[in-house]
């Protein structure tokens, strides 16, 4: 790809002098075009933004109109710039309620829109509209992470504090068994207990679990996505002669090895897209008979929750404290 604009750049320079005298500007405007192509080309390779299951020339096509849209944005506020400075100073007022909303806007999803405008009367409070904004804007809270793809989870469950120690150890295996079933998981490392320090005040009912997952997408070496070969129906084509196809075919474990590398071919997926996601569910009440009610039948809270779907309703799996924990998976 390199060779290829460095020479059309230069014969481009070549020839500058064939132009006519009012359209040489012309040439500087095609090498930054070349440039552009060039730039959102390693751009688009490096970065994927529609991901990698999408064709590379999607991505670029996505690519080019993401940067054309900036790039003309800000061409167009240059170009008119002195037009847009004298209208900001003759109507001061106007244009401060731009920046005044783009503030008002960061408070209210950093705070909240019930604590931001928590003054307000009950009555507006029990409008559709008031529900739709709390729920549209609940507030970053106290915890609030970022997803972070680190390669890894830590997971730190614990015990009753009057478990022993067979019972612990019992309990770290099967968890670790379980965990590592999960086929998007590489490895994992499980540690009870503590060691005879100051620093490590955590009980020996308290588990630490290092749970290692594979990439996405199976790399190389260099930490690149690999190309498979795949036939006409998309599906892989492994060196034993068979076929593999993750949306017929179910969940199975494939390794590099088994596979028939292909640079024209495409990128090998290791997660699936339908993995069990947690749904956590904070319970007020007064009346212990209730809490057991809601322990013995969380379907009924699933049943009359406003985002009720028809997904698969999975029985509580931890309940700590006064929180329910329950599990969901595609019908």
């Amino acid at each position: 790809m390199e060779p290829v604009p460095l020479n059309l750049i230069g014969l481009n320079n070549i020839f500058e002098d064939r132009w006519l005298p009012g359209k040489r500007k012309y040439v500087n405007q095609i090498n930054i075009a070349l440039t552009l192509i060039v730039v959102i080309f390693y751009l688009t390779k490096i970065w994927m933004p529609l991901g990698a299951q999408n064709s590379f020339v999607v991505n670029f096509l996505f690519s080019i109109a993401i940067v054309g849209i900036i790039l003309g944005t800000l061409m167009t506020i240059v170009h008119f710039y002195p037009e847009i400075l004298k209208w900001c100073l003759r109507h001061k007022w106007k244009f401060l309620v731009i920046p005044m909303t783009v503030v008002l806007f960061g408070i209210m999803i950093w705070m909240g829109f019930g604590n931001l405008f928590g003054f307000m009367p009950g009555s507006l409070k029990e409008t559709d509209f008031w529900r739709s904004a709390e729920a549209r804007f609940p507030g970053v809270g106290k915890e609030f992470m970022p997803a972070l793809d680190e390669g890894s989870f830590l997971l730190m469950p614990t015990t009753m504090p009057h478990s022993g120690i067979e019972e612990n150890l019992d309990v770290i295996a099967l968890l670790d068994k379980r965990v590592n079933s999960v086929p998007e998981v590489e490895s994992v490392v499980g540690k009870w207990g503590r060691v005879n320090s100051a620093l490590d005040p955590a009980p020996t009912s308290m588990y630490e679990n290092v749970i290692n997952y594979k990439s996405e997408y199976i790399l190389n070496e260099d930490g690149h996505r690999m190309r498979f070969k795949v036939n006409k129906n998309d599906a892989f084509i492994l060196k034993d002669g068979s076929t593999y196809n993750s949306k017929t075919d179910g969940v199975r474990l494939i390794s590099k090895e088994d596979l028939v590398v292909d640079k024209n071919g495409e990128y090998f997926r290791q997660w699936r897209d339908n993995i069990h996601s947690p749904i956590l569910i904070r319970c007020f009440t007064k009346a212990l008979k209730c809490l057991v009610c809601m322990v013995k039948q969380p379907e009924l809270l699933w049943a009359f929750s406003p985002s009720h779907t028809n997904d698969r309703f999975h029985q509580p799996v931890c309940i700590p404290s006064s929180y329910l924990r329950f599990f969901l998976s595609g019908a």
